[in-house]
């Protein structure tokens, strides 16, 4: 399942980060979901300076590989539409918490732009890594989305797809522990 990969992953990058002077925390610990909405409102919540969110990918054909990276797009936070990483979003409170998220946004303008400036740079020297470390051939690139999990952020957001789950190679090498921890030593 993604979640175990995802969570594997995270706590390698959290010990990859930690050292004197900085503090990281997972959003979650334990296998207990939790909405993005409280996701991001958990890492403002905690003022933190920076937010990766970290994912396995898949496609439809179950034939594409590689890993990328997201940032929130540009633009005017109302009209942002957010497309969803989650089956169990219900609709109605996921344009509730939205709406809620792009009003403060909106109020926000200026801080939000001096994240976003951030978030591209940071996205940049991820991409950079993962290209040193896993290759030039799986480079999907820095995109931009809004999704759930980056809208609403008060710091800089990243959300990393490190490749796909579905993929008979790629999938196999995401329940490696030696090449989850090439990908998190990259982020790191």
């Amino acid at each position: 399942y993604e979640k175990h990969v995802a969570m594997r992953a995270a706590r390698l990058l959290k010990r990859q980060l930690e050292r004197p002077g900085i503090e990281v925390r997972l959003t979650r610990t334990t296998d207990v979901y939790l909405t993005l909405a409280e996701r991001v409102r958990r890492a403002n919540r905690a003022g933190a300076d920076l937010f990766i969110s970290l994912h396995g990918n898949a496609s439809p054909g179950k034939n594409q590989q590689g890993y990328e990276c997201f940032v929130t797009p540009s633009g005017d936070a109302r009209q942002l539409r957010p497309v969803s990483r989650s089956l169990r979003t219900d609709r109605l409170k996921q344009r509730r918490v939205v709406t809620k998220m792009a009003v403060a946004a909106a109020l926000q303008d200026l801080g939000r732009r001096s994240a976003r400036r951030r978030s591209l740079a940071l996205g940049r020297a991820v991409m950079d890594q993962l290209r040193r470390s896993l290759g030039r051939k799986g480079d999907r690139g820095l995109q931009q989305a809004a999704f759930d999990v980056l809208l609403g952020l008060k710091m800089p957001g990243l959300l990393v797809e490190m490749g796909f789950m579905d993929h008979p190679q790629e999938g196999r090498r995401l329940l490696r522990t030696a090449y989850l921890q090439r990908v998190t030593a990259a982020i790191s």
